[in-house]
């Protein structure tokens, strides 16, 4: 009977002990899964954004940086609605010694702001974001001849279907490649554009994304990441592999990460 007693102490002290250190293994587990869903933004990965200033008066949007001088003429238009009156007619590029102007005022869709400009890694071309009534268009400015593309007019040539947007950009940091997210306000899609080829590579698509309000190319040239919504208000970053061609989901983004990740393109 003794034997029988400490056999029964023992098993009880025994299930004592793992009761208390399977939660706990639980908990670390748990916790793990959440840090991987979650992380702080590493930027070492991604090269710094190039440096731009902007200035905006009731007649001009002028953008200064990387020996690059960007003038929008705007006017105003007192007939149409409050939020469309002040519209771009005129954007002049400086790039060194060259300068040219482009007339936006012939747009089908006026431009009603220049939210954002960049160069390529080589200098020769210059990216121009605008915004519209409807939309963001996308402007490419081939620094060595004036020439311009409305990357989005080209887009639907090339799809042959309407693109309302394009939603973010980040050039290449290894050759003069642009990777862009378009689309509408219920289906995104991402591409690759390679100017001097005018050629376009489309990612292949993971799920249905909503929107992709962020691309960045991480500093290898070869990885090329993005921020989607999907569901409706979940945020996802996606990891894009351009020697494999594919892509995977990386970790959930929640608010506070997504200004984070927004200023390193700013």
């Amino acid at each position: 009977m003794k034997y029988t007693h400490i056999l029964f102490s023992g098993a009880i002290l025994l299930s004592s002990l793992y009761m208390l250190i399977v939660p706990q293994q639980s908990a670390a587990k748990t916790a793990a899964k959440s840090s991987v869903e979650y992380k702080v933004v590493d930027s070492s990965i991604y090269p710094n954004a190039n440096q731009f200033n902007k200035k905006i008066s009731a007649k001009k949007i002028v953008w200064t940086g990387m020996n690059v001088i960007l003038e929008a003429d705007v006017v105003n238009k007192p007939d149409r609605a409050s939020f469309e009156q002040n519209v771009i007619e005129s954007i002049t590029v400086t790039s060194g010694e060259q300068t040219y102007t482009i007339n936006t005022g012939k747009f089908d869709d006026q431009l009603l702001n220049i939210i954002r400009m960049d160069v390529s890694r080589s200098k020769d071309w210059i990216a121009i974001h605008a915004e519209r009534s409807a939309g963001k268009t996308l402007i490419l400015v081939d620094v060595k001849t004036g020439k311009l593309m409305v990357l989005n007019d080209r887009l639907q040539e090339d799809r042959n279907q309407p693109i309302e947007t394009i939603a973010s950009y980040h050039w290449s940091p290894k050759r003069d490649e642009i990777a862009i997210s378009f689309g509408d306000t219920a289906k995104s899609s991402l591409a690759i554009y390679d100017p001097s080829k005018d050629s376009f590579h489309y990612l292949p698509r993971r799920t249905n994304y909503i929107s992709t309000n962020l691309v960045l190319w991480q500093k290898n040239g070869n990885t090329l990441d993005y921020i989607s919504e999907y569901p409706s208000d979940q945020l996802i970053l996606f990891r894009y592999n351009t020697k494999t061609n594919q892509v995977k989901p990386v970790q959930k983004i929640n608010k506070q990460e997504w200004a984070q990740w927004f200023e390193l393109i700013h």
